[in-house]
């Protein structure tokens, strides 16, 4: 029969009452609990695959959570933050998502790679030579110069491929290193560069195509 000494017990308990947290203590691991989920969500938001989430989108996360959570999180949050890759970018390509075009002489020098050139444009430059016609002695035409600039005014003084698709993290770099590991084994260590080169490009582009791609392409082929 076992006897339960009681000053044996009346330690333990003591010692488990040690470590259980007050009141106050209990309420601040709500808290925290409740921010670290508030801090998952947009961690997960950020790893989306189907790329709806913008640097726009991701400016206004991060703003919220400073706001929120306090001076603190500026230091890592910030627009100048450590974790910014390329702080005047990022700032360019939020201001033009806003429908800013109120950008400083770094920010459009940062945007310039991102120019879209219009067809129109190109169309006009090409058949904008009138020196073969008769009466007319100089290169240009007035009247096409005249609708080209207001056309530029009501579109803008520049215009850019899509902002809203330039990536947000290095996420899918880092998956694709990961899928290359997986591909390129030991046992697979023959295969030639364009071979994984192909199979990755598939992989990675699955949502493009489909069996029906795949018979159509092989028909072509024979």
């Amino acid at each position: 029969m076992f006897v339960e000494d009681e000053d044996e017990s009346g330690d333990l308990q003591d010692s488990i009452a040690e470590l259980m947290p007050s009141t106050s203590e209990v309420l601040k691991i709500k808290r925290l609990g409740a921010a670290l989920t508030d801090f998952q969500s947009v961690s997960l938001e950020l790893q989306r695959k189907d790329g709806m989430v913008n640097l726009l989108d991701v400016r206004i996360m991060f703003d919220k959570l400073i706001d929120d959570y306090g001076d603190d999180m500026e230091y890592y949050l910030a627009e100048d933050a450590s974790i910014i890759h390329s702080p005047t970018l990022e700032a360019a390509i939020v201001k033009q998502l806003q429908g800013s075009s109120l950008l400083t002489e770094s920010e459009t020098h940062q945007l310039r790679k991102f120019e879209l050139v219009e067809e129109e444009d190109e169309a006009e430059e090409n058949d904008g030579d009138h020196s073969n016609v008769i009466g007319v002695g100089r290169g240009r035409s007035y009247a096409r110069d005249i609708l080209k600039s207001h056309r530029k005014r009501q579109r803008g003084s520049k215009t850019y491929i899509d902002l809203g698709k330039v990536p947000v993290t290095s996420n899918i770099v880092e998956r694709f290193f990961s899928e290359v590991k997986l591909n390129m084994t030991t046992l697979r260590n023959r295969l030639l560069p364009s071979n994984l080169e192909t199979a990755m490009y598939l992989k990675m582009n699955k949502d493009l195509f489909s069996s029906m791609t795949v018979q159509q392409a092989m028909n072509l082929r024979n």
